[in-house]
C-alpha cells in the first residue's frame, strides 16, 4: 500500500473543505470496507483519506411518526439489519442490509458506503502490477472493457450496492452535502449521481 496522509475531520464542513483542497488526491473513508481493499490492491491511491467516523450525529435511525423514517450516512448495515423500526416498517430494507457480505462488514459498513462502493469488475479490481501487464481499460484511461466484448464502452459504471435497489422501490430521498451546499434528491436520481462519486 502507498502512503497517504490520514485526515479526521470534525465536522462536515471541515470534511467538505479537505475535499475541495485535495480534489482528486483525496478519498472518503467511514467503515473500509471497500476503499482500504482497493486501496492495498493499489487500485486507488490516494494521498489524502479522510476518515468521516469521528464526525458526531451521522449514525441514527429516527422514525419521526407519519413523515417517515431517516437514516444516517453512517449507519452500519448491522444497525438497519437489526433495527425493530426498520423491520417493522421497511423490512425489505432489513433483509437487504442483513444480505451484504458477513457479520463483520456489517458491523463497520455504513450505509452510505454501501450505496457509493466501487464496482466488482474483476479487471478493475486487480493490483497495481497486475494492471501494468494489460492495455488500460476505460476506468484507467484506456479505450477497452474487458468485460463487454462488444465494447459498449466501461461496464463498471453497474451498480453493486445491495441497499439502493431497495431505498429506490422505497421511494427514497437522500440529503447529498457538497462545497455546492445541500439538496435532496429522489433515490432514483442518485445513480447519476454516484458515477461521479
Amino acid at each position: 500500500m502507498k502512503t497517504f496522509e490520514y485526515l479526521e475531520p470534525k465536522t462536515v464542513e471541515e470534511a467538505i473543505s479537505l475535499l475541495k483542497k485535495y480534489k482528486g488526491k483525496a478519498k472518503l473513508i467511514a467503515g473500509g470496507t471497500d476503499v482500504l481493499v482497493l486501496m492495498k490492491q493499489e487500485v486507488v491511491t490516494p494521498h489524502y483519506l479522510v476518515n468521516l467516523k469521528r464526525i458526531p450525529g451521522l449514525a441514527y435511525i429516527n422514525s419521526d411518526g407519519g413523515n417517515g423514517i431517516k437514516i444516517g450516512a453512517l449507519t452500519t448495515l448491522r444497525a438497519i439489519e437489526t433495527s425493530s423500526v426498520i423491520q417493522e416498517k421497511l423490512g425489505v430494507l432489513a433483509q437487504a442490509a442483513g444480505r451484504v457480505a458477513y457479520l463483520q462488514v456489517r458491523n463497520v459498513g455504513s450505509i452510505a458506503g454501501n450505496i457509493c462502493q466501487e464496482s466488482r469488475c474483476w479487471y478493475y479490481n486487480q493490483s497495481h502490477d497486475w494492471h501494468r501487464s494489460w492495455t488500460p481499460c476505460y476506468k484507467l484511461g484506456g479505450k477497452v472493457c474487458y468485460v463487454d466484448k462488444e465494447d459498449r464502452g466501461c461496464q463498471k459504471r453497474i451498480l453493486q450496492s445491495d441497499t439502493a435497489p431497495v431505498l429506490i422501490a422505497l421511494g427514497a430521498r437522500v440529503k447529498i452535502v457538497g462545497k455546492d451546499g445541500e439538496k435532496v434528491i429522489p433515490g432514483v436520481d442518485m445513480l447519476p449521481v454516484l458515477e461521479k462519486v
